[in-house]
């Protein structure tokens, strides 16, 4: 940014609380930050397309569909649809259809070892989940056979 003369401004924005993390389900909440899947696909595929890749995967679960409009189905047949004819990439999302438990059970089953994996929106100053914002709990009903995610 320097270099180029542009200021570079770093803000920090906590959370507004763990009361609203646990807001009902399709509310607005800090758990929901709008658009950020489809900004992560974009920044995959500037990434892809310097690299000379063909594909872009996410993955999105059948779960993910009621509180981020980025993993539902049709947002990803139209992205894909721009990315396919403006890129040449596709849009690939294998797990859409497929419940957080379902994953686990196929991971399980393959043998990869998740007892490092989890998904935390508030980890605490160690980097260790906290276990209570709105990811830590809707992902503790996917455990199974002592897998964590």
């Amino acid at each position: 940014c320097d270099r180029n003369g542009v200021a570079l401004v770093e803000r920090y924005l906590p959370l507004s609380g763990m009361d609203t993390m646990n807001a009902p389900t399709g509310a607005p909440g800090p758990r929901v930050v709008a658009a950020r899947n489809a900004a992560l696909i974009g920044m995959a595929a500037n990434i892809a397309v310097a690299f000379g890749c063909r594909s872009i995967w996410i993955g999105c679960t059948a779960a993910d569909r009621t509180d981020y409009p980025d993993c539902r189905p049709n947002f990803i047949t139209l992205t894909n649809a721009v990315y396919s004819t403006t890129y040449g990439l596709t849009v690939e999302a294998p797990l859409i259809h497929r419940t957080r438990r379902e994953v686990t059970e196929m991971a399980s089953a393959e043998g990869w070892d998740l007892s490092h994996a989890w998904s935390c929106y508030s980890p605490n100053a160690r980097g260790e989940q906290c276990l209570e914002c709105d990811s830590c709990t809707q992902l503790a009903g996917a455990t199974t056979h002592g897998v964590n995610q």
